[in-house]
């Protein structure tokens, strides 16, 4: 076993986030271990979008000090996947499902190289994997909003990661779709791959994820489900007495 396995899956210190002059993030600091599905939970506003997206360096306005599977970033990027929110391409644009998952094997790739035929292959056991092989060649614009969450979740497939951090992946989804992605959670978790997805419905904490990290302007608990994601914990958290783990409303999409 190397030294980079026995480091956690992420490892963050001091990170420091702001949104113009609002400071969002002030010296957090948390590690997640390998092999866990963590659950991001945590009111509105809170931060929890905030805490993905500087992490990945996805923010100017941050600092501190964050390793991946015990490395920088950019040494490990080809096994760390991103799912963002949502699409960011424009639905209008000539893209089709295919090729928006073949741009998850873009960090392999390197510069100017193009996907060979391996890699079409790999998008689309992808796309089965999530149930849309037979939408491949559909442009993406057609898609439901559940479906597109999919294509994003195969985009991220297809890069094979150790380490997936998902932004709100139910958000805007139907059953079915929701149900497909907590299967693919499952399979990955099984295969020790680390997930870290933020969360807003409470009332599904416990069936999708094993650790929970509650986030209200920093981390004010991280650890194994049982321990973290209480009744005490989440008036804490939330600032509404007598919410209990079993009767907690959502709480919503997080800045």
């Amino acid at each position: 076993m190397t030294q980079n396995t026995l480091q956690p899956a992420v490892r963050v210190r001091d990170l420091t986030a702001a949104y113009r002059h609002d400071t969002v993030l002030d010296g957090v600091s948390f590690d997640v271990p390998r092999g866990v599905v963590l659950g991001v939970v945590g009111p509105n506003g809170a931060g929890k979008s905030t805490l993905l997206k500087a992490s990945l360096g996805l923010l100017p306005e941050s600092s501190g000090h964050v390793e991946f599977l015990g490395s920088p970033l950019d040494a490990v990027r080809s096994k760390v996947a991103y799912m963002p929110q949502s699409l960011t391409l424009d639905p209008t644009f000539p893209v089709t499902v295919l090729d928006v998952v073949l741009m998850g094997t873009y960090p392999g790739l390197g510069w100017v190289k193009r996907p060979r035929k391996a890699h079409k292959q790999q998008a689309r056991e992808a796309l089965e994997l999530v149930e849309l092989g037979d939408l491949a060649g559909r442009p993406i614009g057609q898609l439901s909003g559940g479906q597109r969450q999919r294509v994003l979740l195969a985009r991220a497939l297809v890069q094979e990661p150790e380490l997936l951090i998902m932004d709100e992946p139910f958000q805007g989804v139907d059953a079915a779709s929701e149900r497909n992605i907590v299967s693919v959670l499952k399979s990955l978790k099984a295969r020790g791959v680390t997930v870290v997805l933020v969360h807003h419905d409470l009332m599904t904490v416990l069936d999708y994820c094993d650790w929970v990290a509650l986030v209200n302007r920093g981390i004010q608990a991280i650890g194994p489900a049982e321990n973290t994601f209480t009744a005490g914990n989440l008036e804490r958290v939330f600032g509404i007495p007598h919410l209990g783990a079993g009767h907690a409303p959502a709480g919503g999409a997080a800045a």
